[in-house]
């Protein structure tokens, strides 16, 4: 049985081909892929973790230049990771060299990263974050992009020496929690541009390392804007123009 699922582009409606890569594709009675599918119990019960990583698997083995996930409704697993922890999409250790997009996908669950290297870009566009996302000790060659309507109901954390070697943009994005981004080495551009946030929420940054500086400009609503003990090498720039309704801001530069 094939998906029902169809995604647009352009204008035009495009059929689900998850089938391709994934033989005897679960479907529910709704005719929904498994990846498609909204009945969230319904996807844990089918493996949705271990079929996401047999997708990745296949996009991989295959050397894609490129590749979406489009529509994707995220679940995760219940691990021990030093505790328990219940619905998570953990990923150690993952070599992506597939320049990824997530377009219009809802994530229902916590998403962690660690360790993980991406050859390529990495851009989020229109997604949806119903619980935390951390970054933690991972390395981009290429640029992530967070832009156009995404969400998050929880904190996003970048954190504990994760290596940006180009640039990192995160735009356009409603922010219900705080944007942490400490201990972090960003040889591009750093930019936190256009985004709203709930107001008793801001944006932390500590103790990173950055080549070409960055930009905070043009956010609603923001509680706080923390910026301390951050080093800055080479042309910086640092360009504050922010709508507040409660403006707190601490700067503490060492500039080499």
């Amino acid at each position: 049985m094939k998906c029902k699922h169809t995604h647009k582009i352009s204008g035009k409606e495009i059929a689900c081909t998850m089938e391709t890569f994934i033989s005897d594709i679960p479907i529910d009675k709704f005719d929904r892929c498994i990846f498609h599918s909204e009945d969230l119990k319904w996807k844990k019960n089918n493996n949705f973790v271990t079929l996401f990583r047999e997708l990745l698997s296949h996009i991989y083995n295959v050397n894609l230049s490129s590749f979406g996930f489009y529509d994707f409704i995220f679940v995760g697993e219940n691990l021990n990771l030093d505790y328990e922890v219940e619905n998570i999409l953990y990923f150690k250790k993952l070599l992506s060299k597939t320049l990824l997009t997530f377009y219009d996908c809802q994530f229902y669950c916590e998403v962690v990263l660690e360790q993980c290297v991406f050859k390529d870009a990495l851009n989020i566009v229109n997604c949806n974050f119903m619980k935390q996302v951390l970054l933690n000790s991972c390395t981009f060659y290429n640029e992530l992009d967070i832009f156009n309507n995404c969400s998050f109901k929880k904190k996003l954390g970048i954190y504990n020496q994760n290596t940006f070697n180009n640039n990192v943009q995160i735009a356009d994005t409603v922010f219900n929690d705080d944007l942490e981004i400490n201990n972090n080495q960003i040889y591009g551009t750093l930019r936190i541009n256009n985004n709203t946030f709930s107001p008793d929420f801001g944006i932390n940054l500590y103790h990173n390392e950055f080549l070409l500086g960055f930009s905070i400009k043009n956010n609603l609503n923001i509680g706080e804007v923390n910026i301390e003990e951050n080093k800055i090498k080479g042309n910086s720039l640092l360009n504050i123009l922010n709508k507040l309704i409660s403006y707190y801001l601490i700067i503490i530069f060492i500039v080499n």
